[in-house]
C-alpha cells in the first residue's frame, strides 16, 4: 500500500473520500507522475513497501519535485501513518494493492487547508553562487549493489565511484535558473561571462548518504543511486552558513559511472529549487536599523606624526590589537591616544565587553562596546587608561585606484599576533546602502576590524570582508574612515 500526501487537490473546505479508481502497475507510474506534478514542494509520501517507495522516488526525481520519501511495513502501520498524515495536510490520496498487478487509488479530505505563506518573488531573492559538492564518505565504505553481467556485486565508495565534479557546477546553476532563481556564474559559456561575484550568498553541498541498488528484472537490469545532500548558503560579508538544507536525489541507468551520480545530485539540485525553505533562506534579509546615538561623541584625534610605509610598520603596528570575542578573533585600531579603538560591528556583535591584547606580550585588557552600527559594520571602544599609540584617520574623501594599501590584523589570533598583508586600492564601490573600499590585499577572518592602512600610515578603511568562491580572488573590502564616523556619529577634536 502507498500512501501519498497531496494538499492541492483538496479544495479548501471539501471533507470525506471520493470513489477508488483501480490501475495497473503498468499504468501506476503514470498516476504517480501526474499526482506529484500537482504535488507542492515538501510533499510527504509513505510508501508500504519497498517496490512502492522505488517507483515514487524514480518519479519524483525525474520531475525535480521535492518529496521526502519514509518507508513503513505494510503491516500494522496503516493507522499510524493515516493519522500522521491526517496531521500534515488536509487531503491526502491513499493507495492500496488490490492485487498482484493492481492498485487502488482514493483521495481523502478531512479538513480546510491551511493558507500557505508563498515565498518572495525571484526577483526580490537574493542571489547566489554555487561551489561545489563534497562527499563525505569513508574509502572503501559499502554503499550497495550493482548490475555486474547481469550478477549483482558489492559497491564500495571510492573504488566503484568517485567524487564528480566536471560540468556538474555549470548545470546545477541552469538548473536552478530555469526554476526561476537568482543563480549567478557560468552565464555565457562561449564567451565567458560570469557574475558569480556580484552575488552575496553561496551555495555548497555536502553528501554523507548515498545507497546503490541492483534495481529492476530478468528482462531489464538497473542501477540505481540515491542520496541525500546537505545543501549550505554561506553568507560572504558574515563569513558564516545561514542556512542548511537536505535534499534527496535518485538517479537509474543500466550503467553505474560518475555520470548516474551526477545525475542524482542533479536531481537533488531540483528538489532544493522547488523547496520553500530554500526560497526562505534567499528573501532579502531587512537591513539593520541605524542605530540613533545621543548626540555626537567628540574624541581627541590622534596626534601621531605621519609616517612612511612600509619602512614605519613596525611602530605603526603597535596600535593594532587583536580584539577576542568569545568563538573567535578579529581586530581594531586606536585612533586615539585615549584608549578609543574602531573595529567592524560584527566582530563584537551581541557583546557589550571585550577583551584586546596590547604589544608584542599580549597582555589584554577589558575594552568596554561604547557604540555599535551593524548597518554600516562598524564599532567603537574603550580601554582603560591613555597614552597609547594611535594611528590618524585618513581625511581624503577616497584615495586614488591604485594606491597602495596595507591591511593588519590578527589572522591566527594570539598565535601570530598582528600580521599584514599588502594590496591596492582596487576600487570604491556602493554595497546595500554605504560605500566600500575595495581592495586585492590577503585578508583572513582575524583582519576583520583591523585596519586598511595607506603609504602615509593613515587609517583609509576598517575591514569588513570579503567574497569567497571558486575563481574568485583578491576582493576584499573595508568601510572608508569617514563613512566610519558618519555612521558612529563621532568627531575628531584637535
Amino acid at each position: 500500500m502507498l500512501l501519498l500526501l497531496l494538499s492541492l487537490l483538496c479544495p479548501p473546505g471539501l471533507a470525506g473520500t471520493t470513489g477508488a479508481t483501480t490501475v495497473s502497475q503498468d499504468g501506476l507510474a503514470m498516476a504517480l507522475r501526474g499526482l506529484l506534478r500537482e504535488a507542492a514542494a515538501g510533499t510527504v509520501v509513505v510508501a508500504m513497501g519497498s517496490d512502492a517507495a522505488r517507483a515514487v522516488e524514480k518519479e519524483a526525481a525525474s520531475d525535480g519535485l521535492a518529496v521526502t520519501v519514509r518507508t513503513a511495513s505494510p503491516v500494522g502501520d496503516r493507522a499510524t501513518e493515516l493519522k500522521r498524515a491526517r496531521g500534515t495536510a488536509a487531503c491526502m490520496v491513499v493507495v492500496e494493492a488490490t492485487g498482484t498487478r493492481s492498485f487502488g487509488l482514493s483521495l481523502e479530505c478531512e479538513a480546510a487547508a491551511a493558507p500557505t505563506a508563498g515565498a518572495a518573488p525571484a526577483a526580490d531573492l537574493r542571489p547566489f553562487s554555487f561551489s561545489k559538492v563534497v562527499f563525505r564518505l569513508e574509502p572503501g565504505q559499502a554503499v550497495g549493489q550493482s548490475w555486474v553481467a547481469a550478477v549483482p556485486r558489492d559497491v564500495r565508495w571510492a573504488t566503484d565511484l568517485a567524487a564528480s565534479t566536471g560540468s556538474t557546477e555549470i548545470r546545477a546553476l541552469e538548473r536552478l535558473r530555469a526554476a526561476g532563481l537568482p543563480a549567478r556564474g557560468a552565464e555565457d559559456l562561449l564567451f565567458g561571462q560570469d557574475r558569480s561575484a556580484e552575488a552575496p550568498l553561496v551555495l555548497g553541498g555536502e553528501v554523507r548518504q548515498v545507497q546503490v541498488e541492483a534495481a529492476g528484472t530478468v528482462l531489464k537490469r538497473t542501477n540505481r543511486v540515491s542520496l541525500v545532500v546537505e545543501w549550505q548558503l554561506f553568507d560572504r560579508k558574515s563569513q558564516q552558513v545561514v542556512s542548511r538544507i537536505s535534499a534527496h536525489g535518485v538517479a537509474e541507468a543500466e550503467v553505474l559511472d560518475n555520470l548516474l551520480l551526477d545525475q542524482a545530485v542533479l536531481a537533488s539540485v531540483s528538489a532544493l529549487g522547488r523547496d520553500p525553505r530554500f526560497q526562505a533562506a534567499l528573501a532579502p534579509v531587512a537591513a539593520a536599523a541605524a542605530v540613533s546615538f545621543d548626540g555626537p561623541l567628540a574624541l581627541p584625534a590622534c596626534g601621531a606624526a605621519p609616517r612612511t610605509l612600509p619602512a614605519d610598520l613596525a611602530p605603526a603596528l603597535g596600535a593594532v590589537l587583536p580584539v577576542h570575542v568569545d568563538g573567535g578573533v578579529g581586530a581594531g585600531v586606536l585612533i586615539s591616544s585615549e584608549g578609543w579603538v574602531l573595529t567592524a560591528a560584527h566582530v563584537v556583535e551581541g557583546s557589550s565587553q571585550v577583551m584586546v591584547a596590547l604589544g608584542e606580550g599580549g597582555m589584554r585588557l577589558p575594552a568596554q562596546v561604547s557604540r555599535v552600527q551593524p548597518a554600516a559594520d562598524v564599532a567603537l571602544l574603550k580601554i582603560p587608561g591613555s597614552g597609547y599609540p594611535c594611528l590618524p584617520l585618513s581625511t581624503a574623501a577616497s584615495a586614488p585606484v591604485g594606491t597602495p594599501v596595507f591591511a593588519a590584523g590578527a589572522p591566527m589570533g594570539q598565535a601570530l599576533g598582528v600580521s599584514v598583508t599588502q594590496g591596492i586600492v582596487s576600487g570604491w564601490r556602493r554595497w546595500q546602502d554605504g560605500a566600500l573600499l575595495q581592495t586585492d590585499a590577503s585578508l583572513s577572518p582575524g583582519h576583520s576590524g583591523g585596519p586598511l592602512l595607506g603609504p602615509d600610515g593613515t587609517v583609509l578603511a576598517v575591514i569588513s570582508f570579503k567574497l569567497v568562491a571558486d575563481g574568485v580572488e583578491g576582493m576584499g573590502f573595508g568601510v572608508p574612515s569617514a563613512e566610519a564616523l558618519r555612521a558612529l556619529s563621532v568627531e575628531l577634536g584637535p
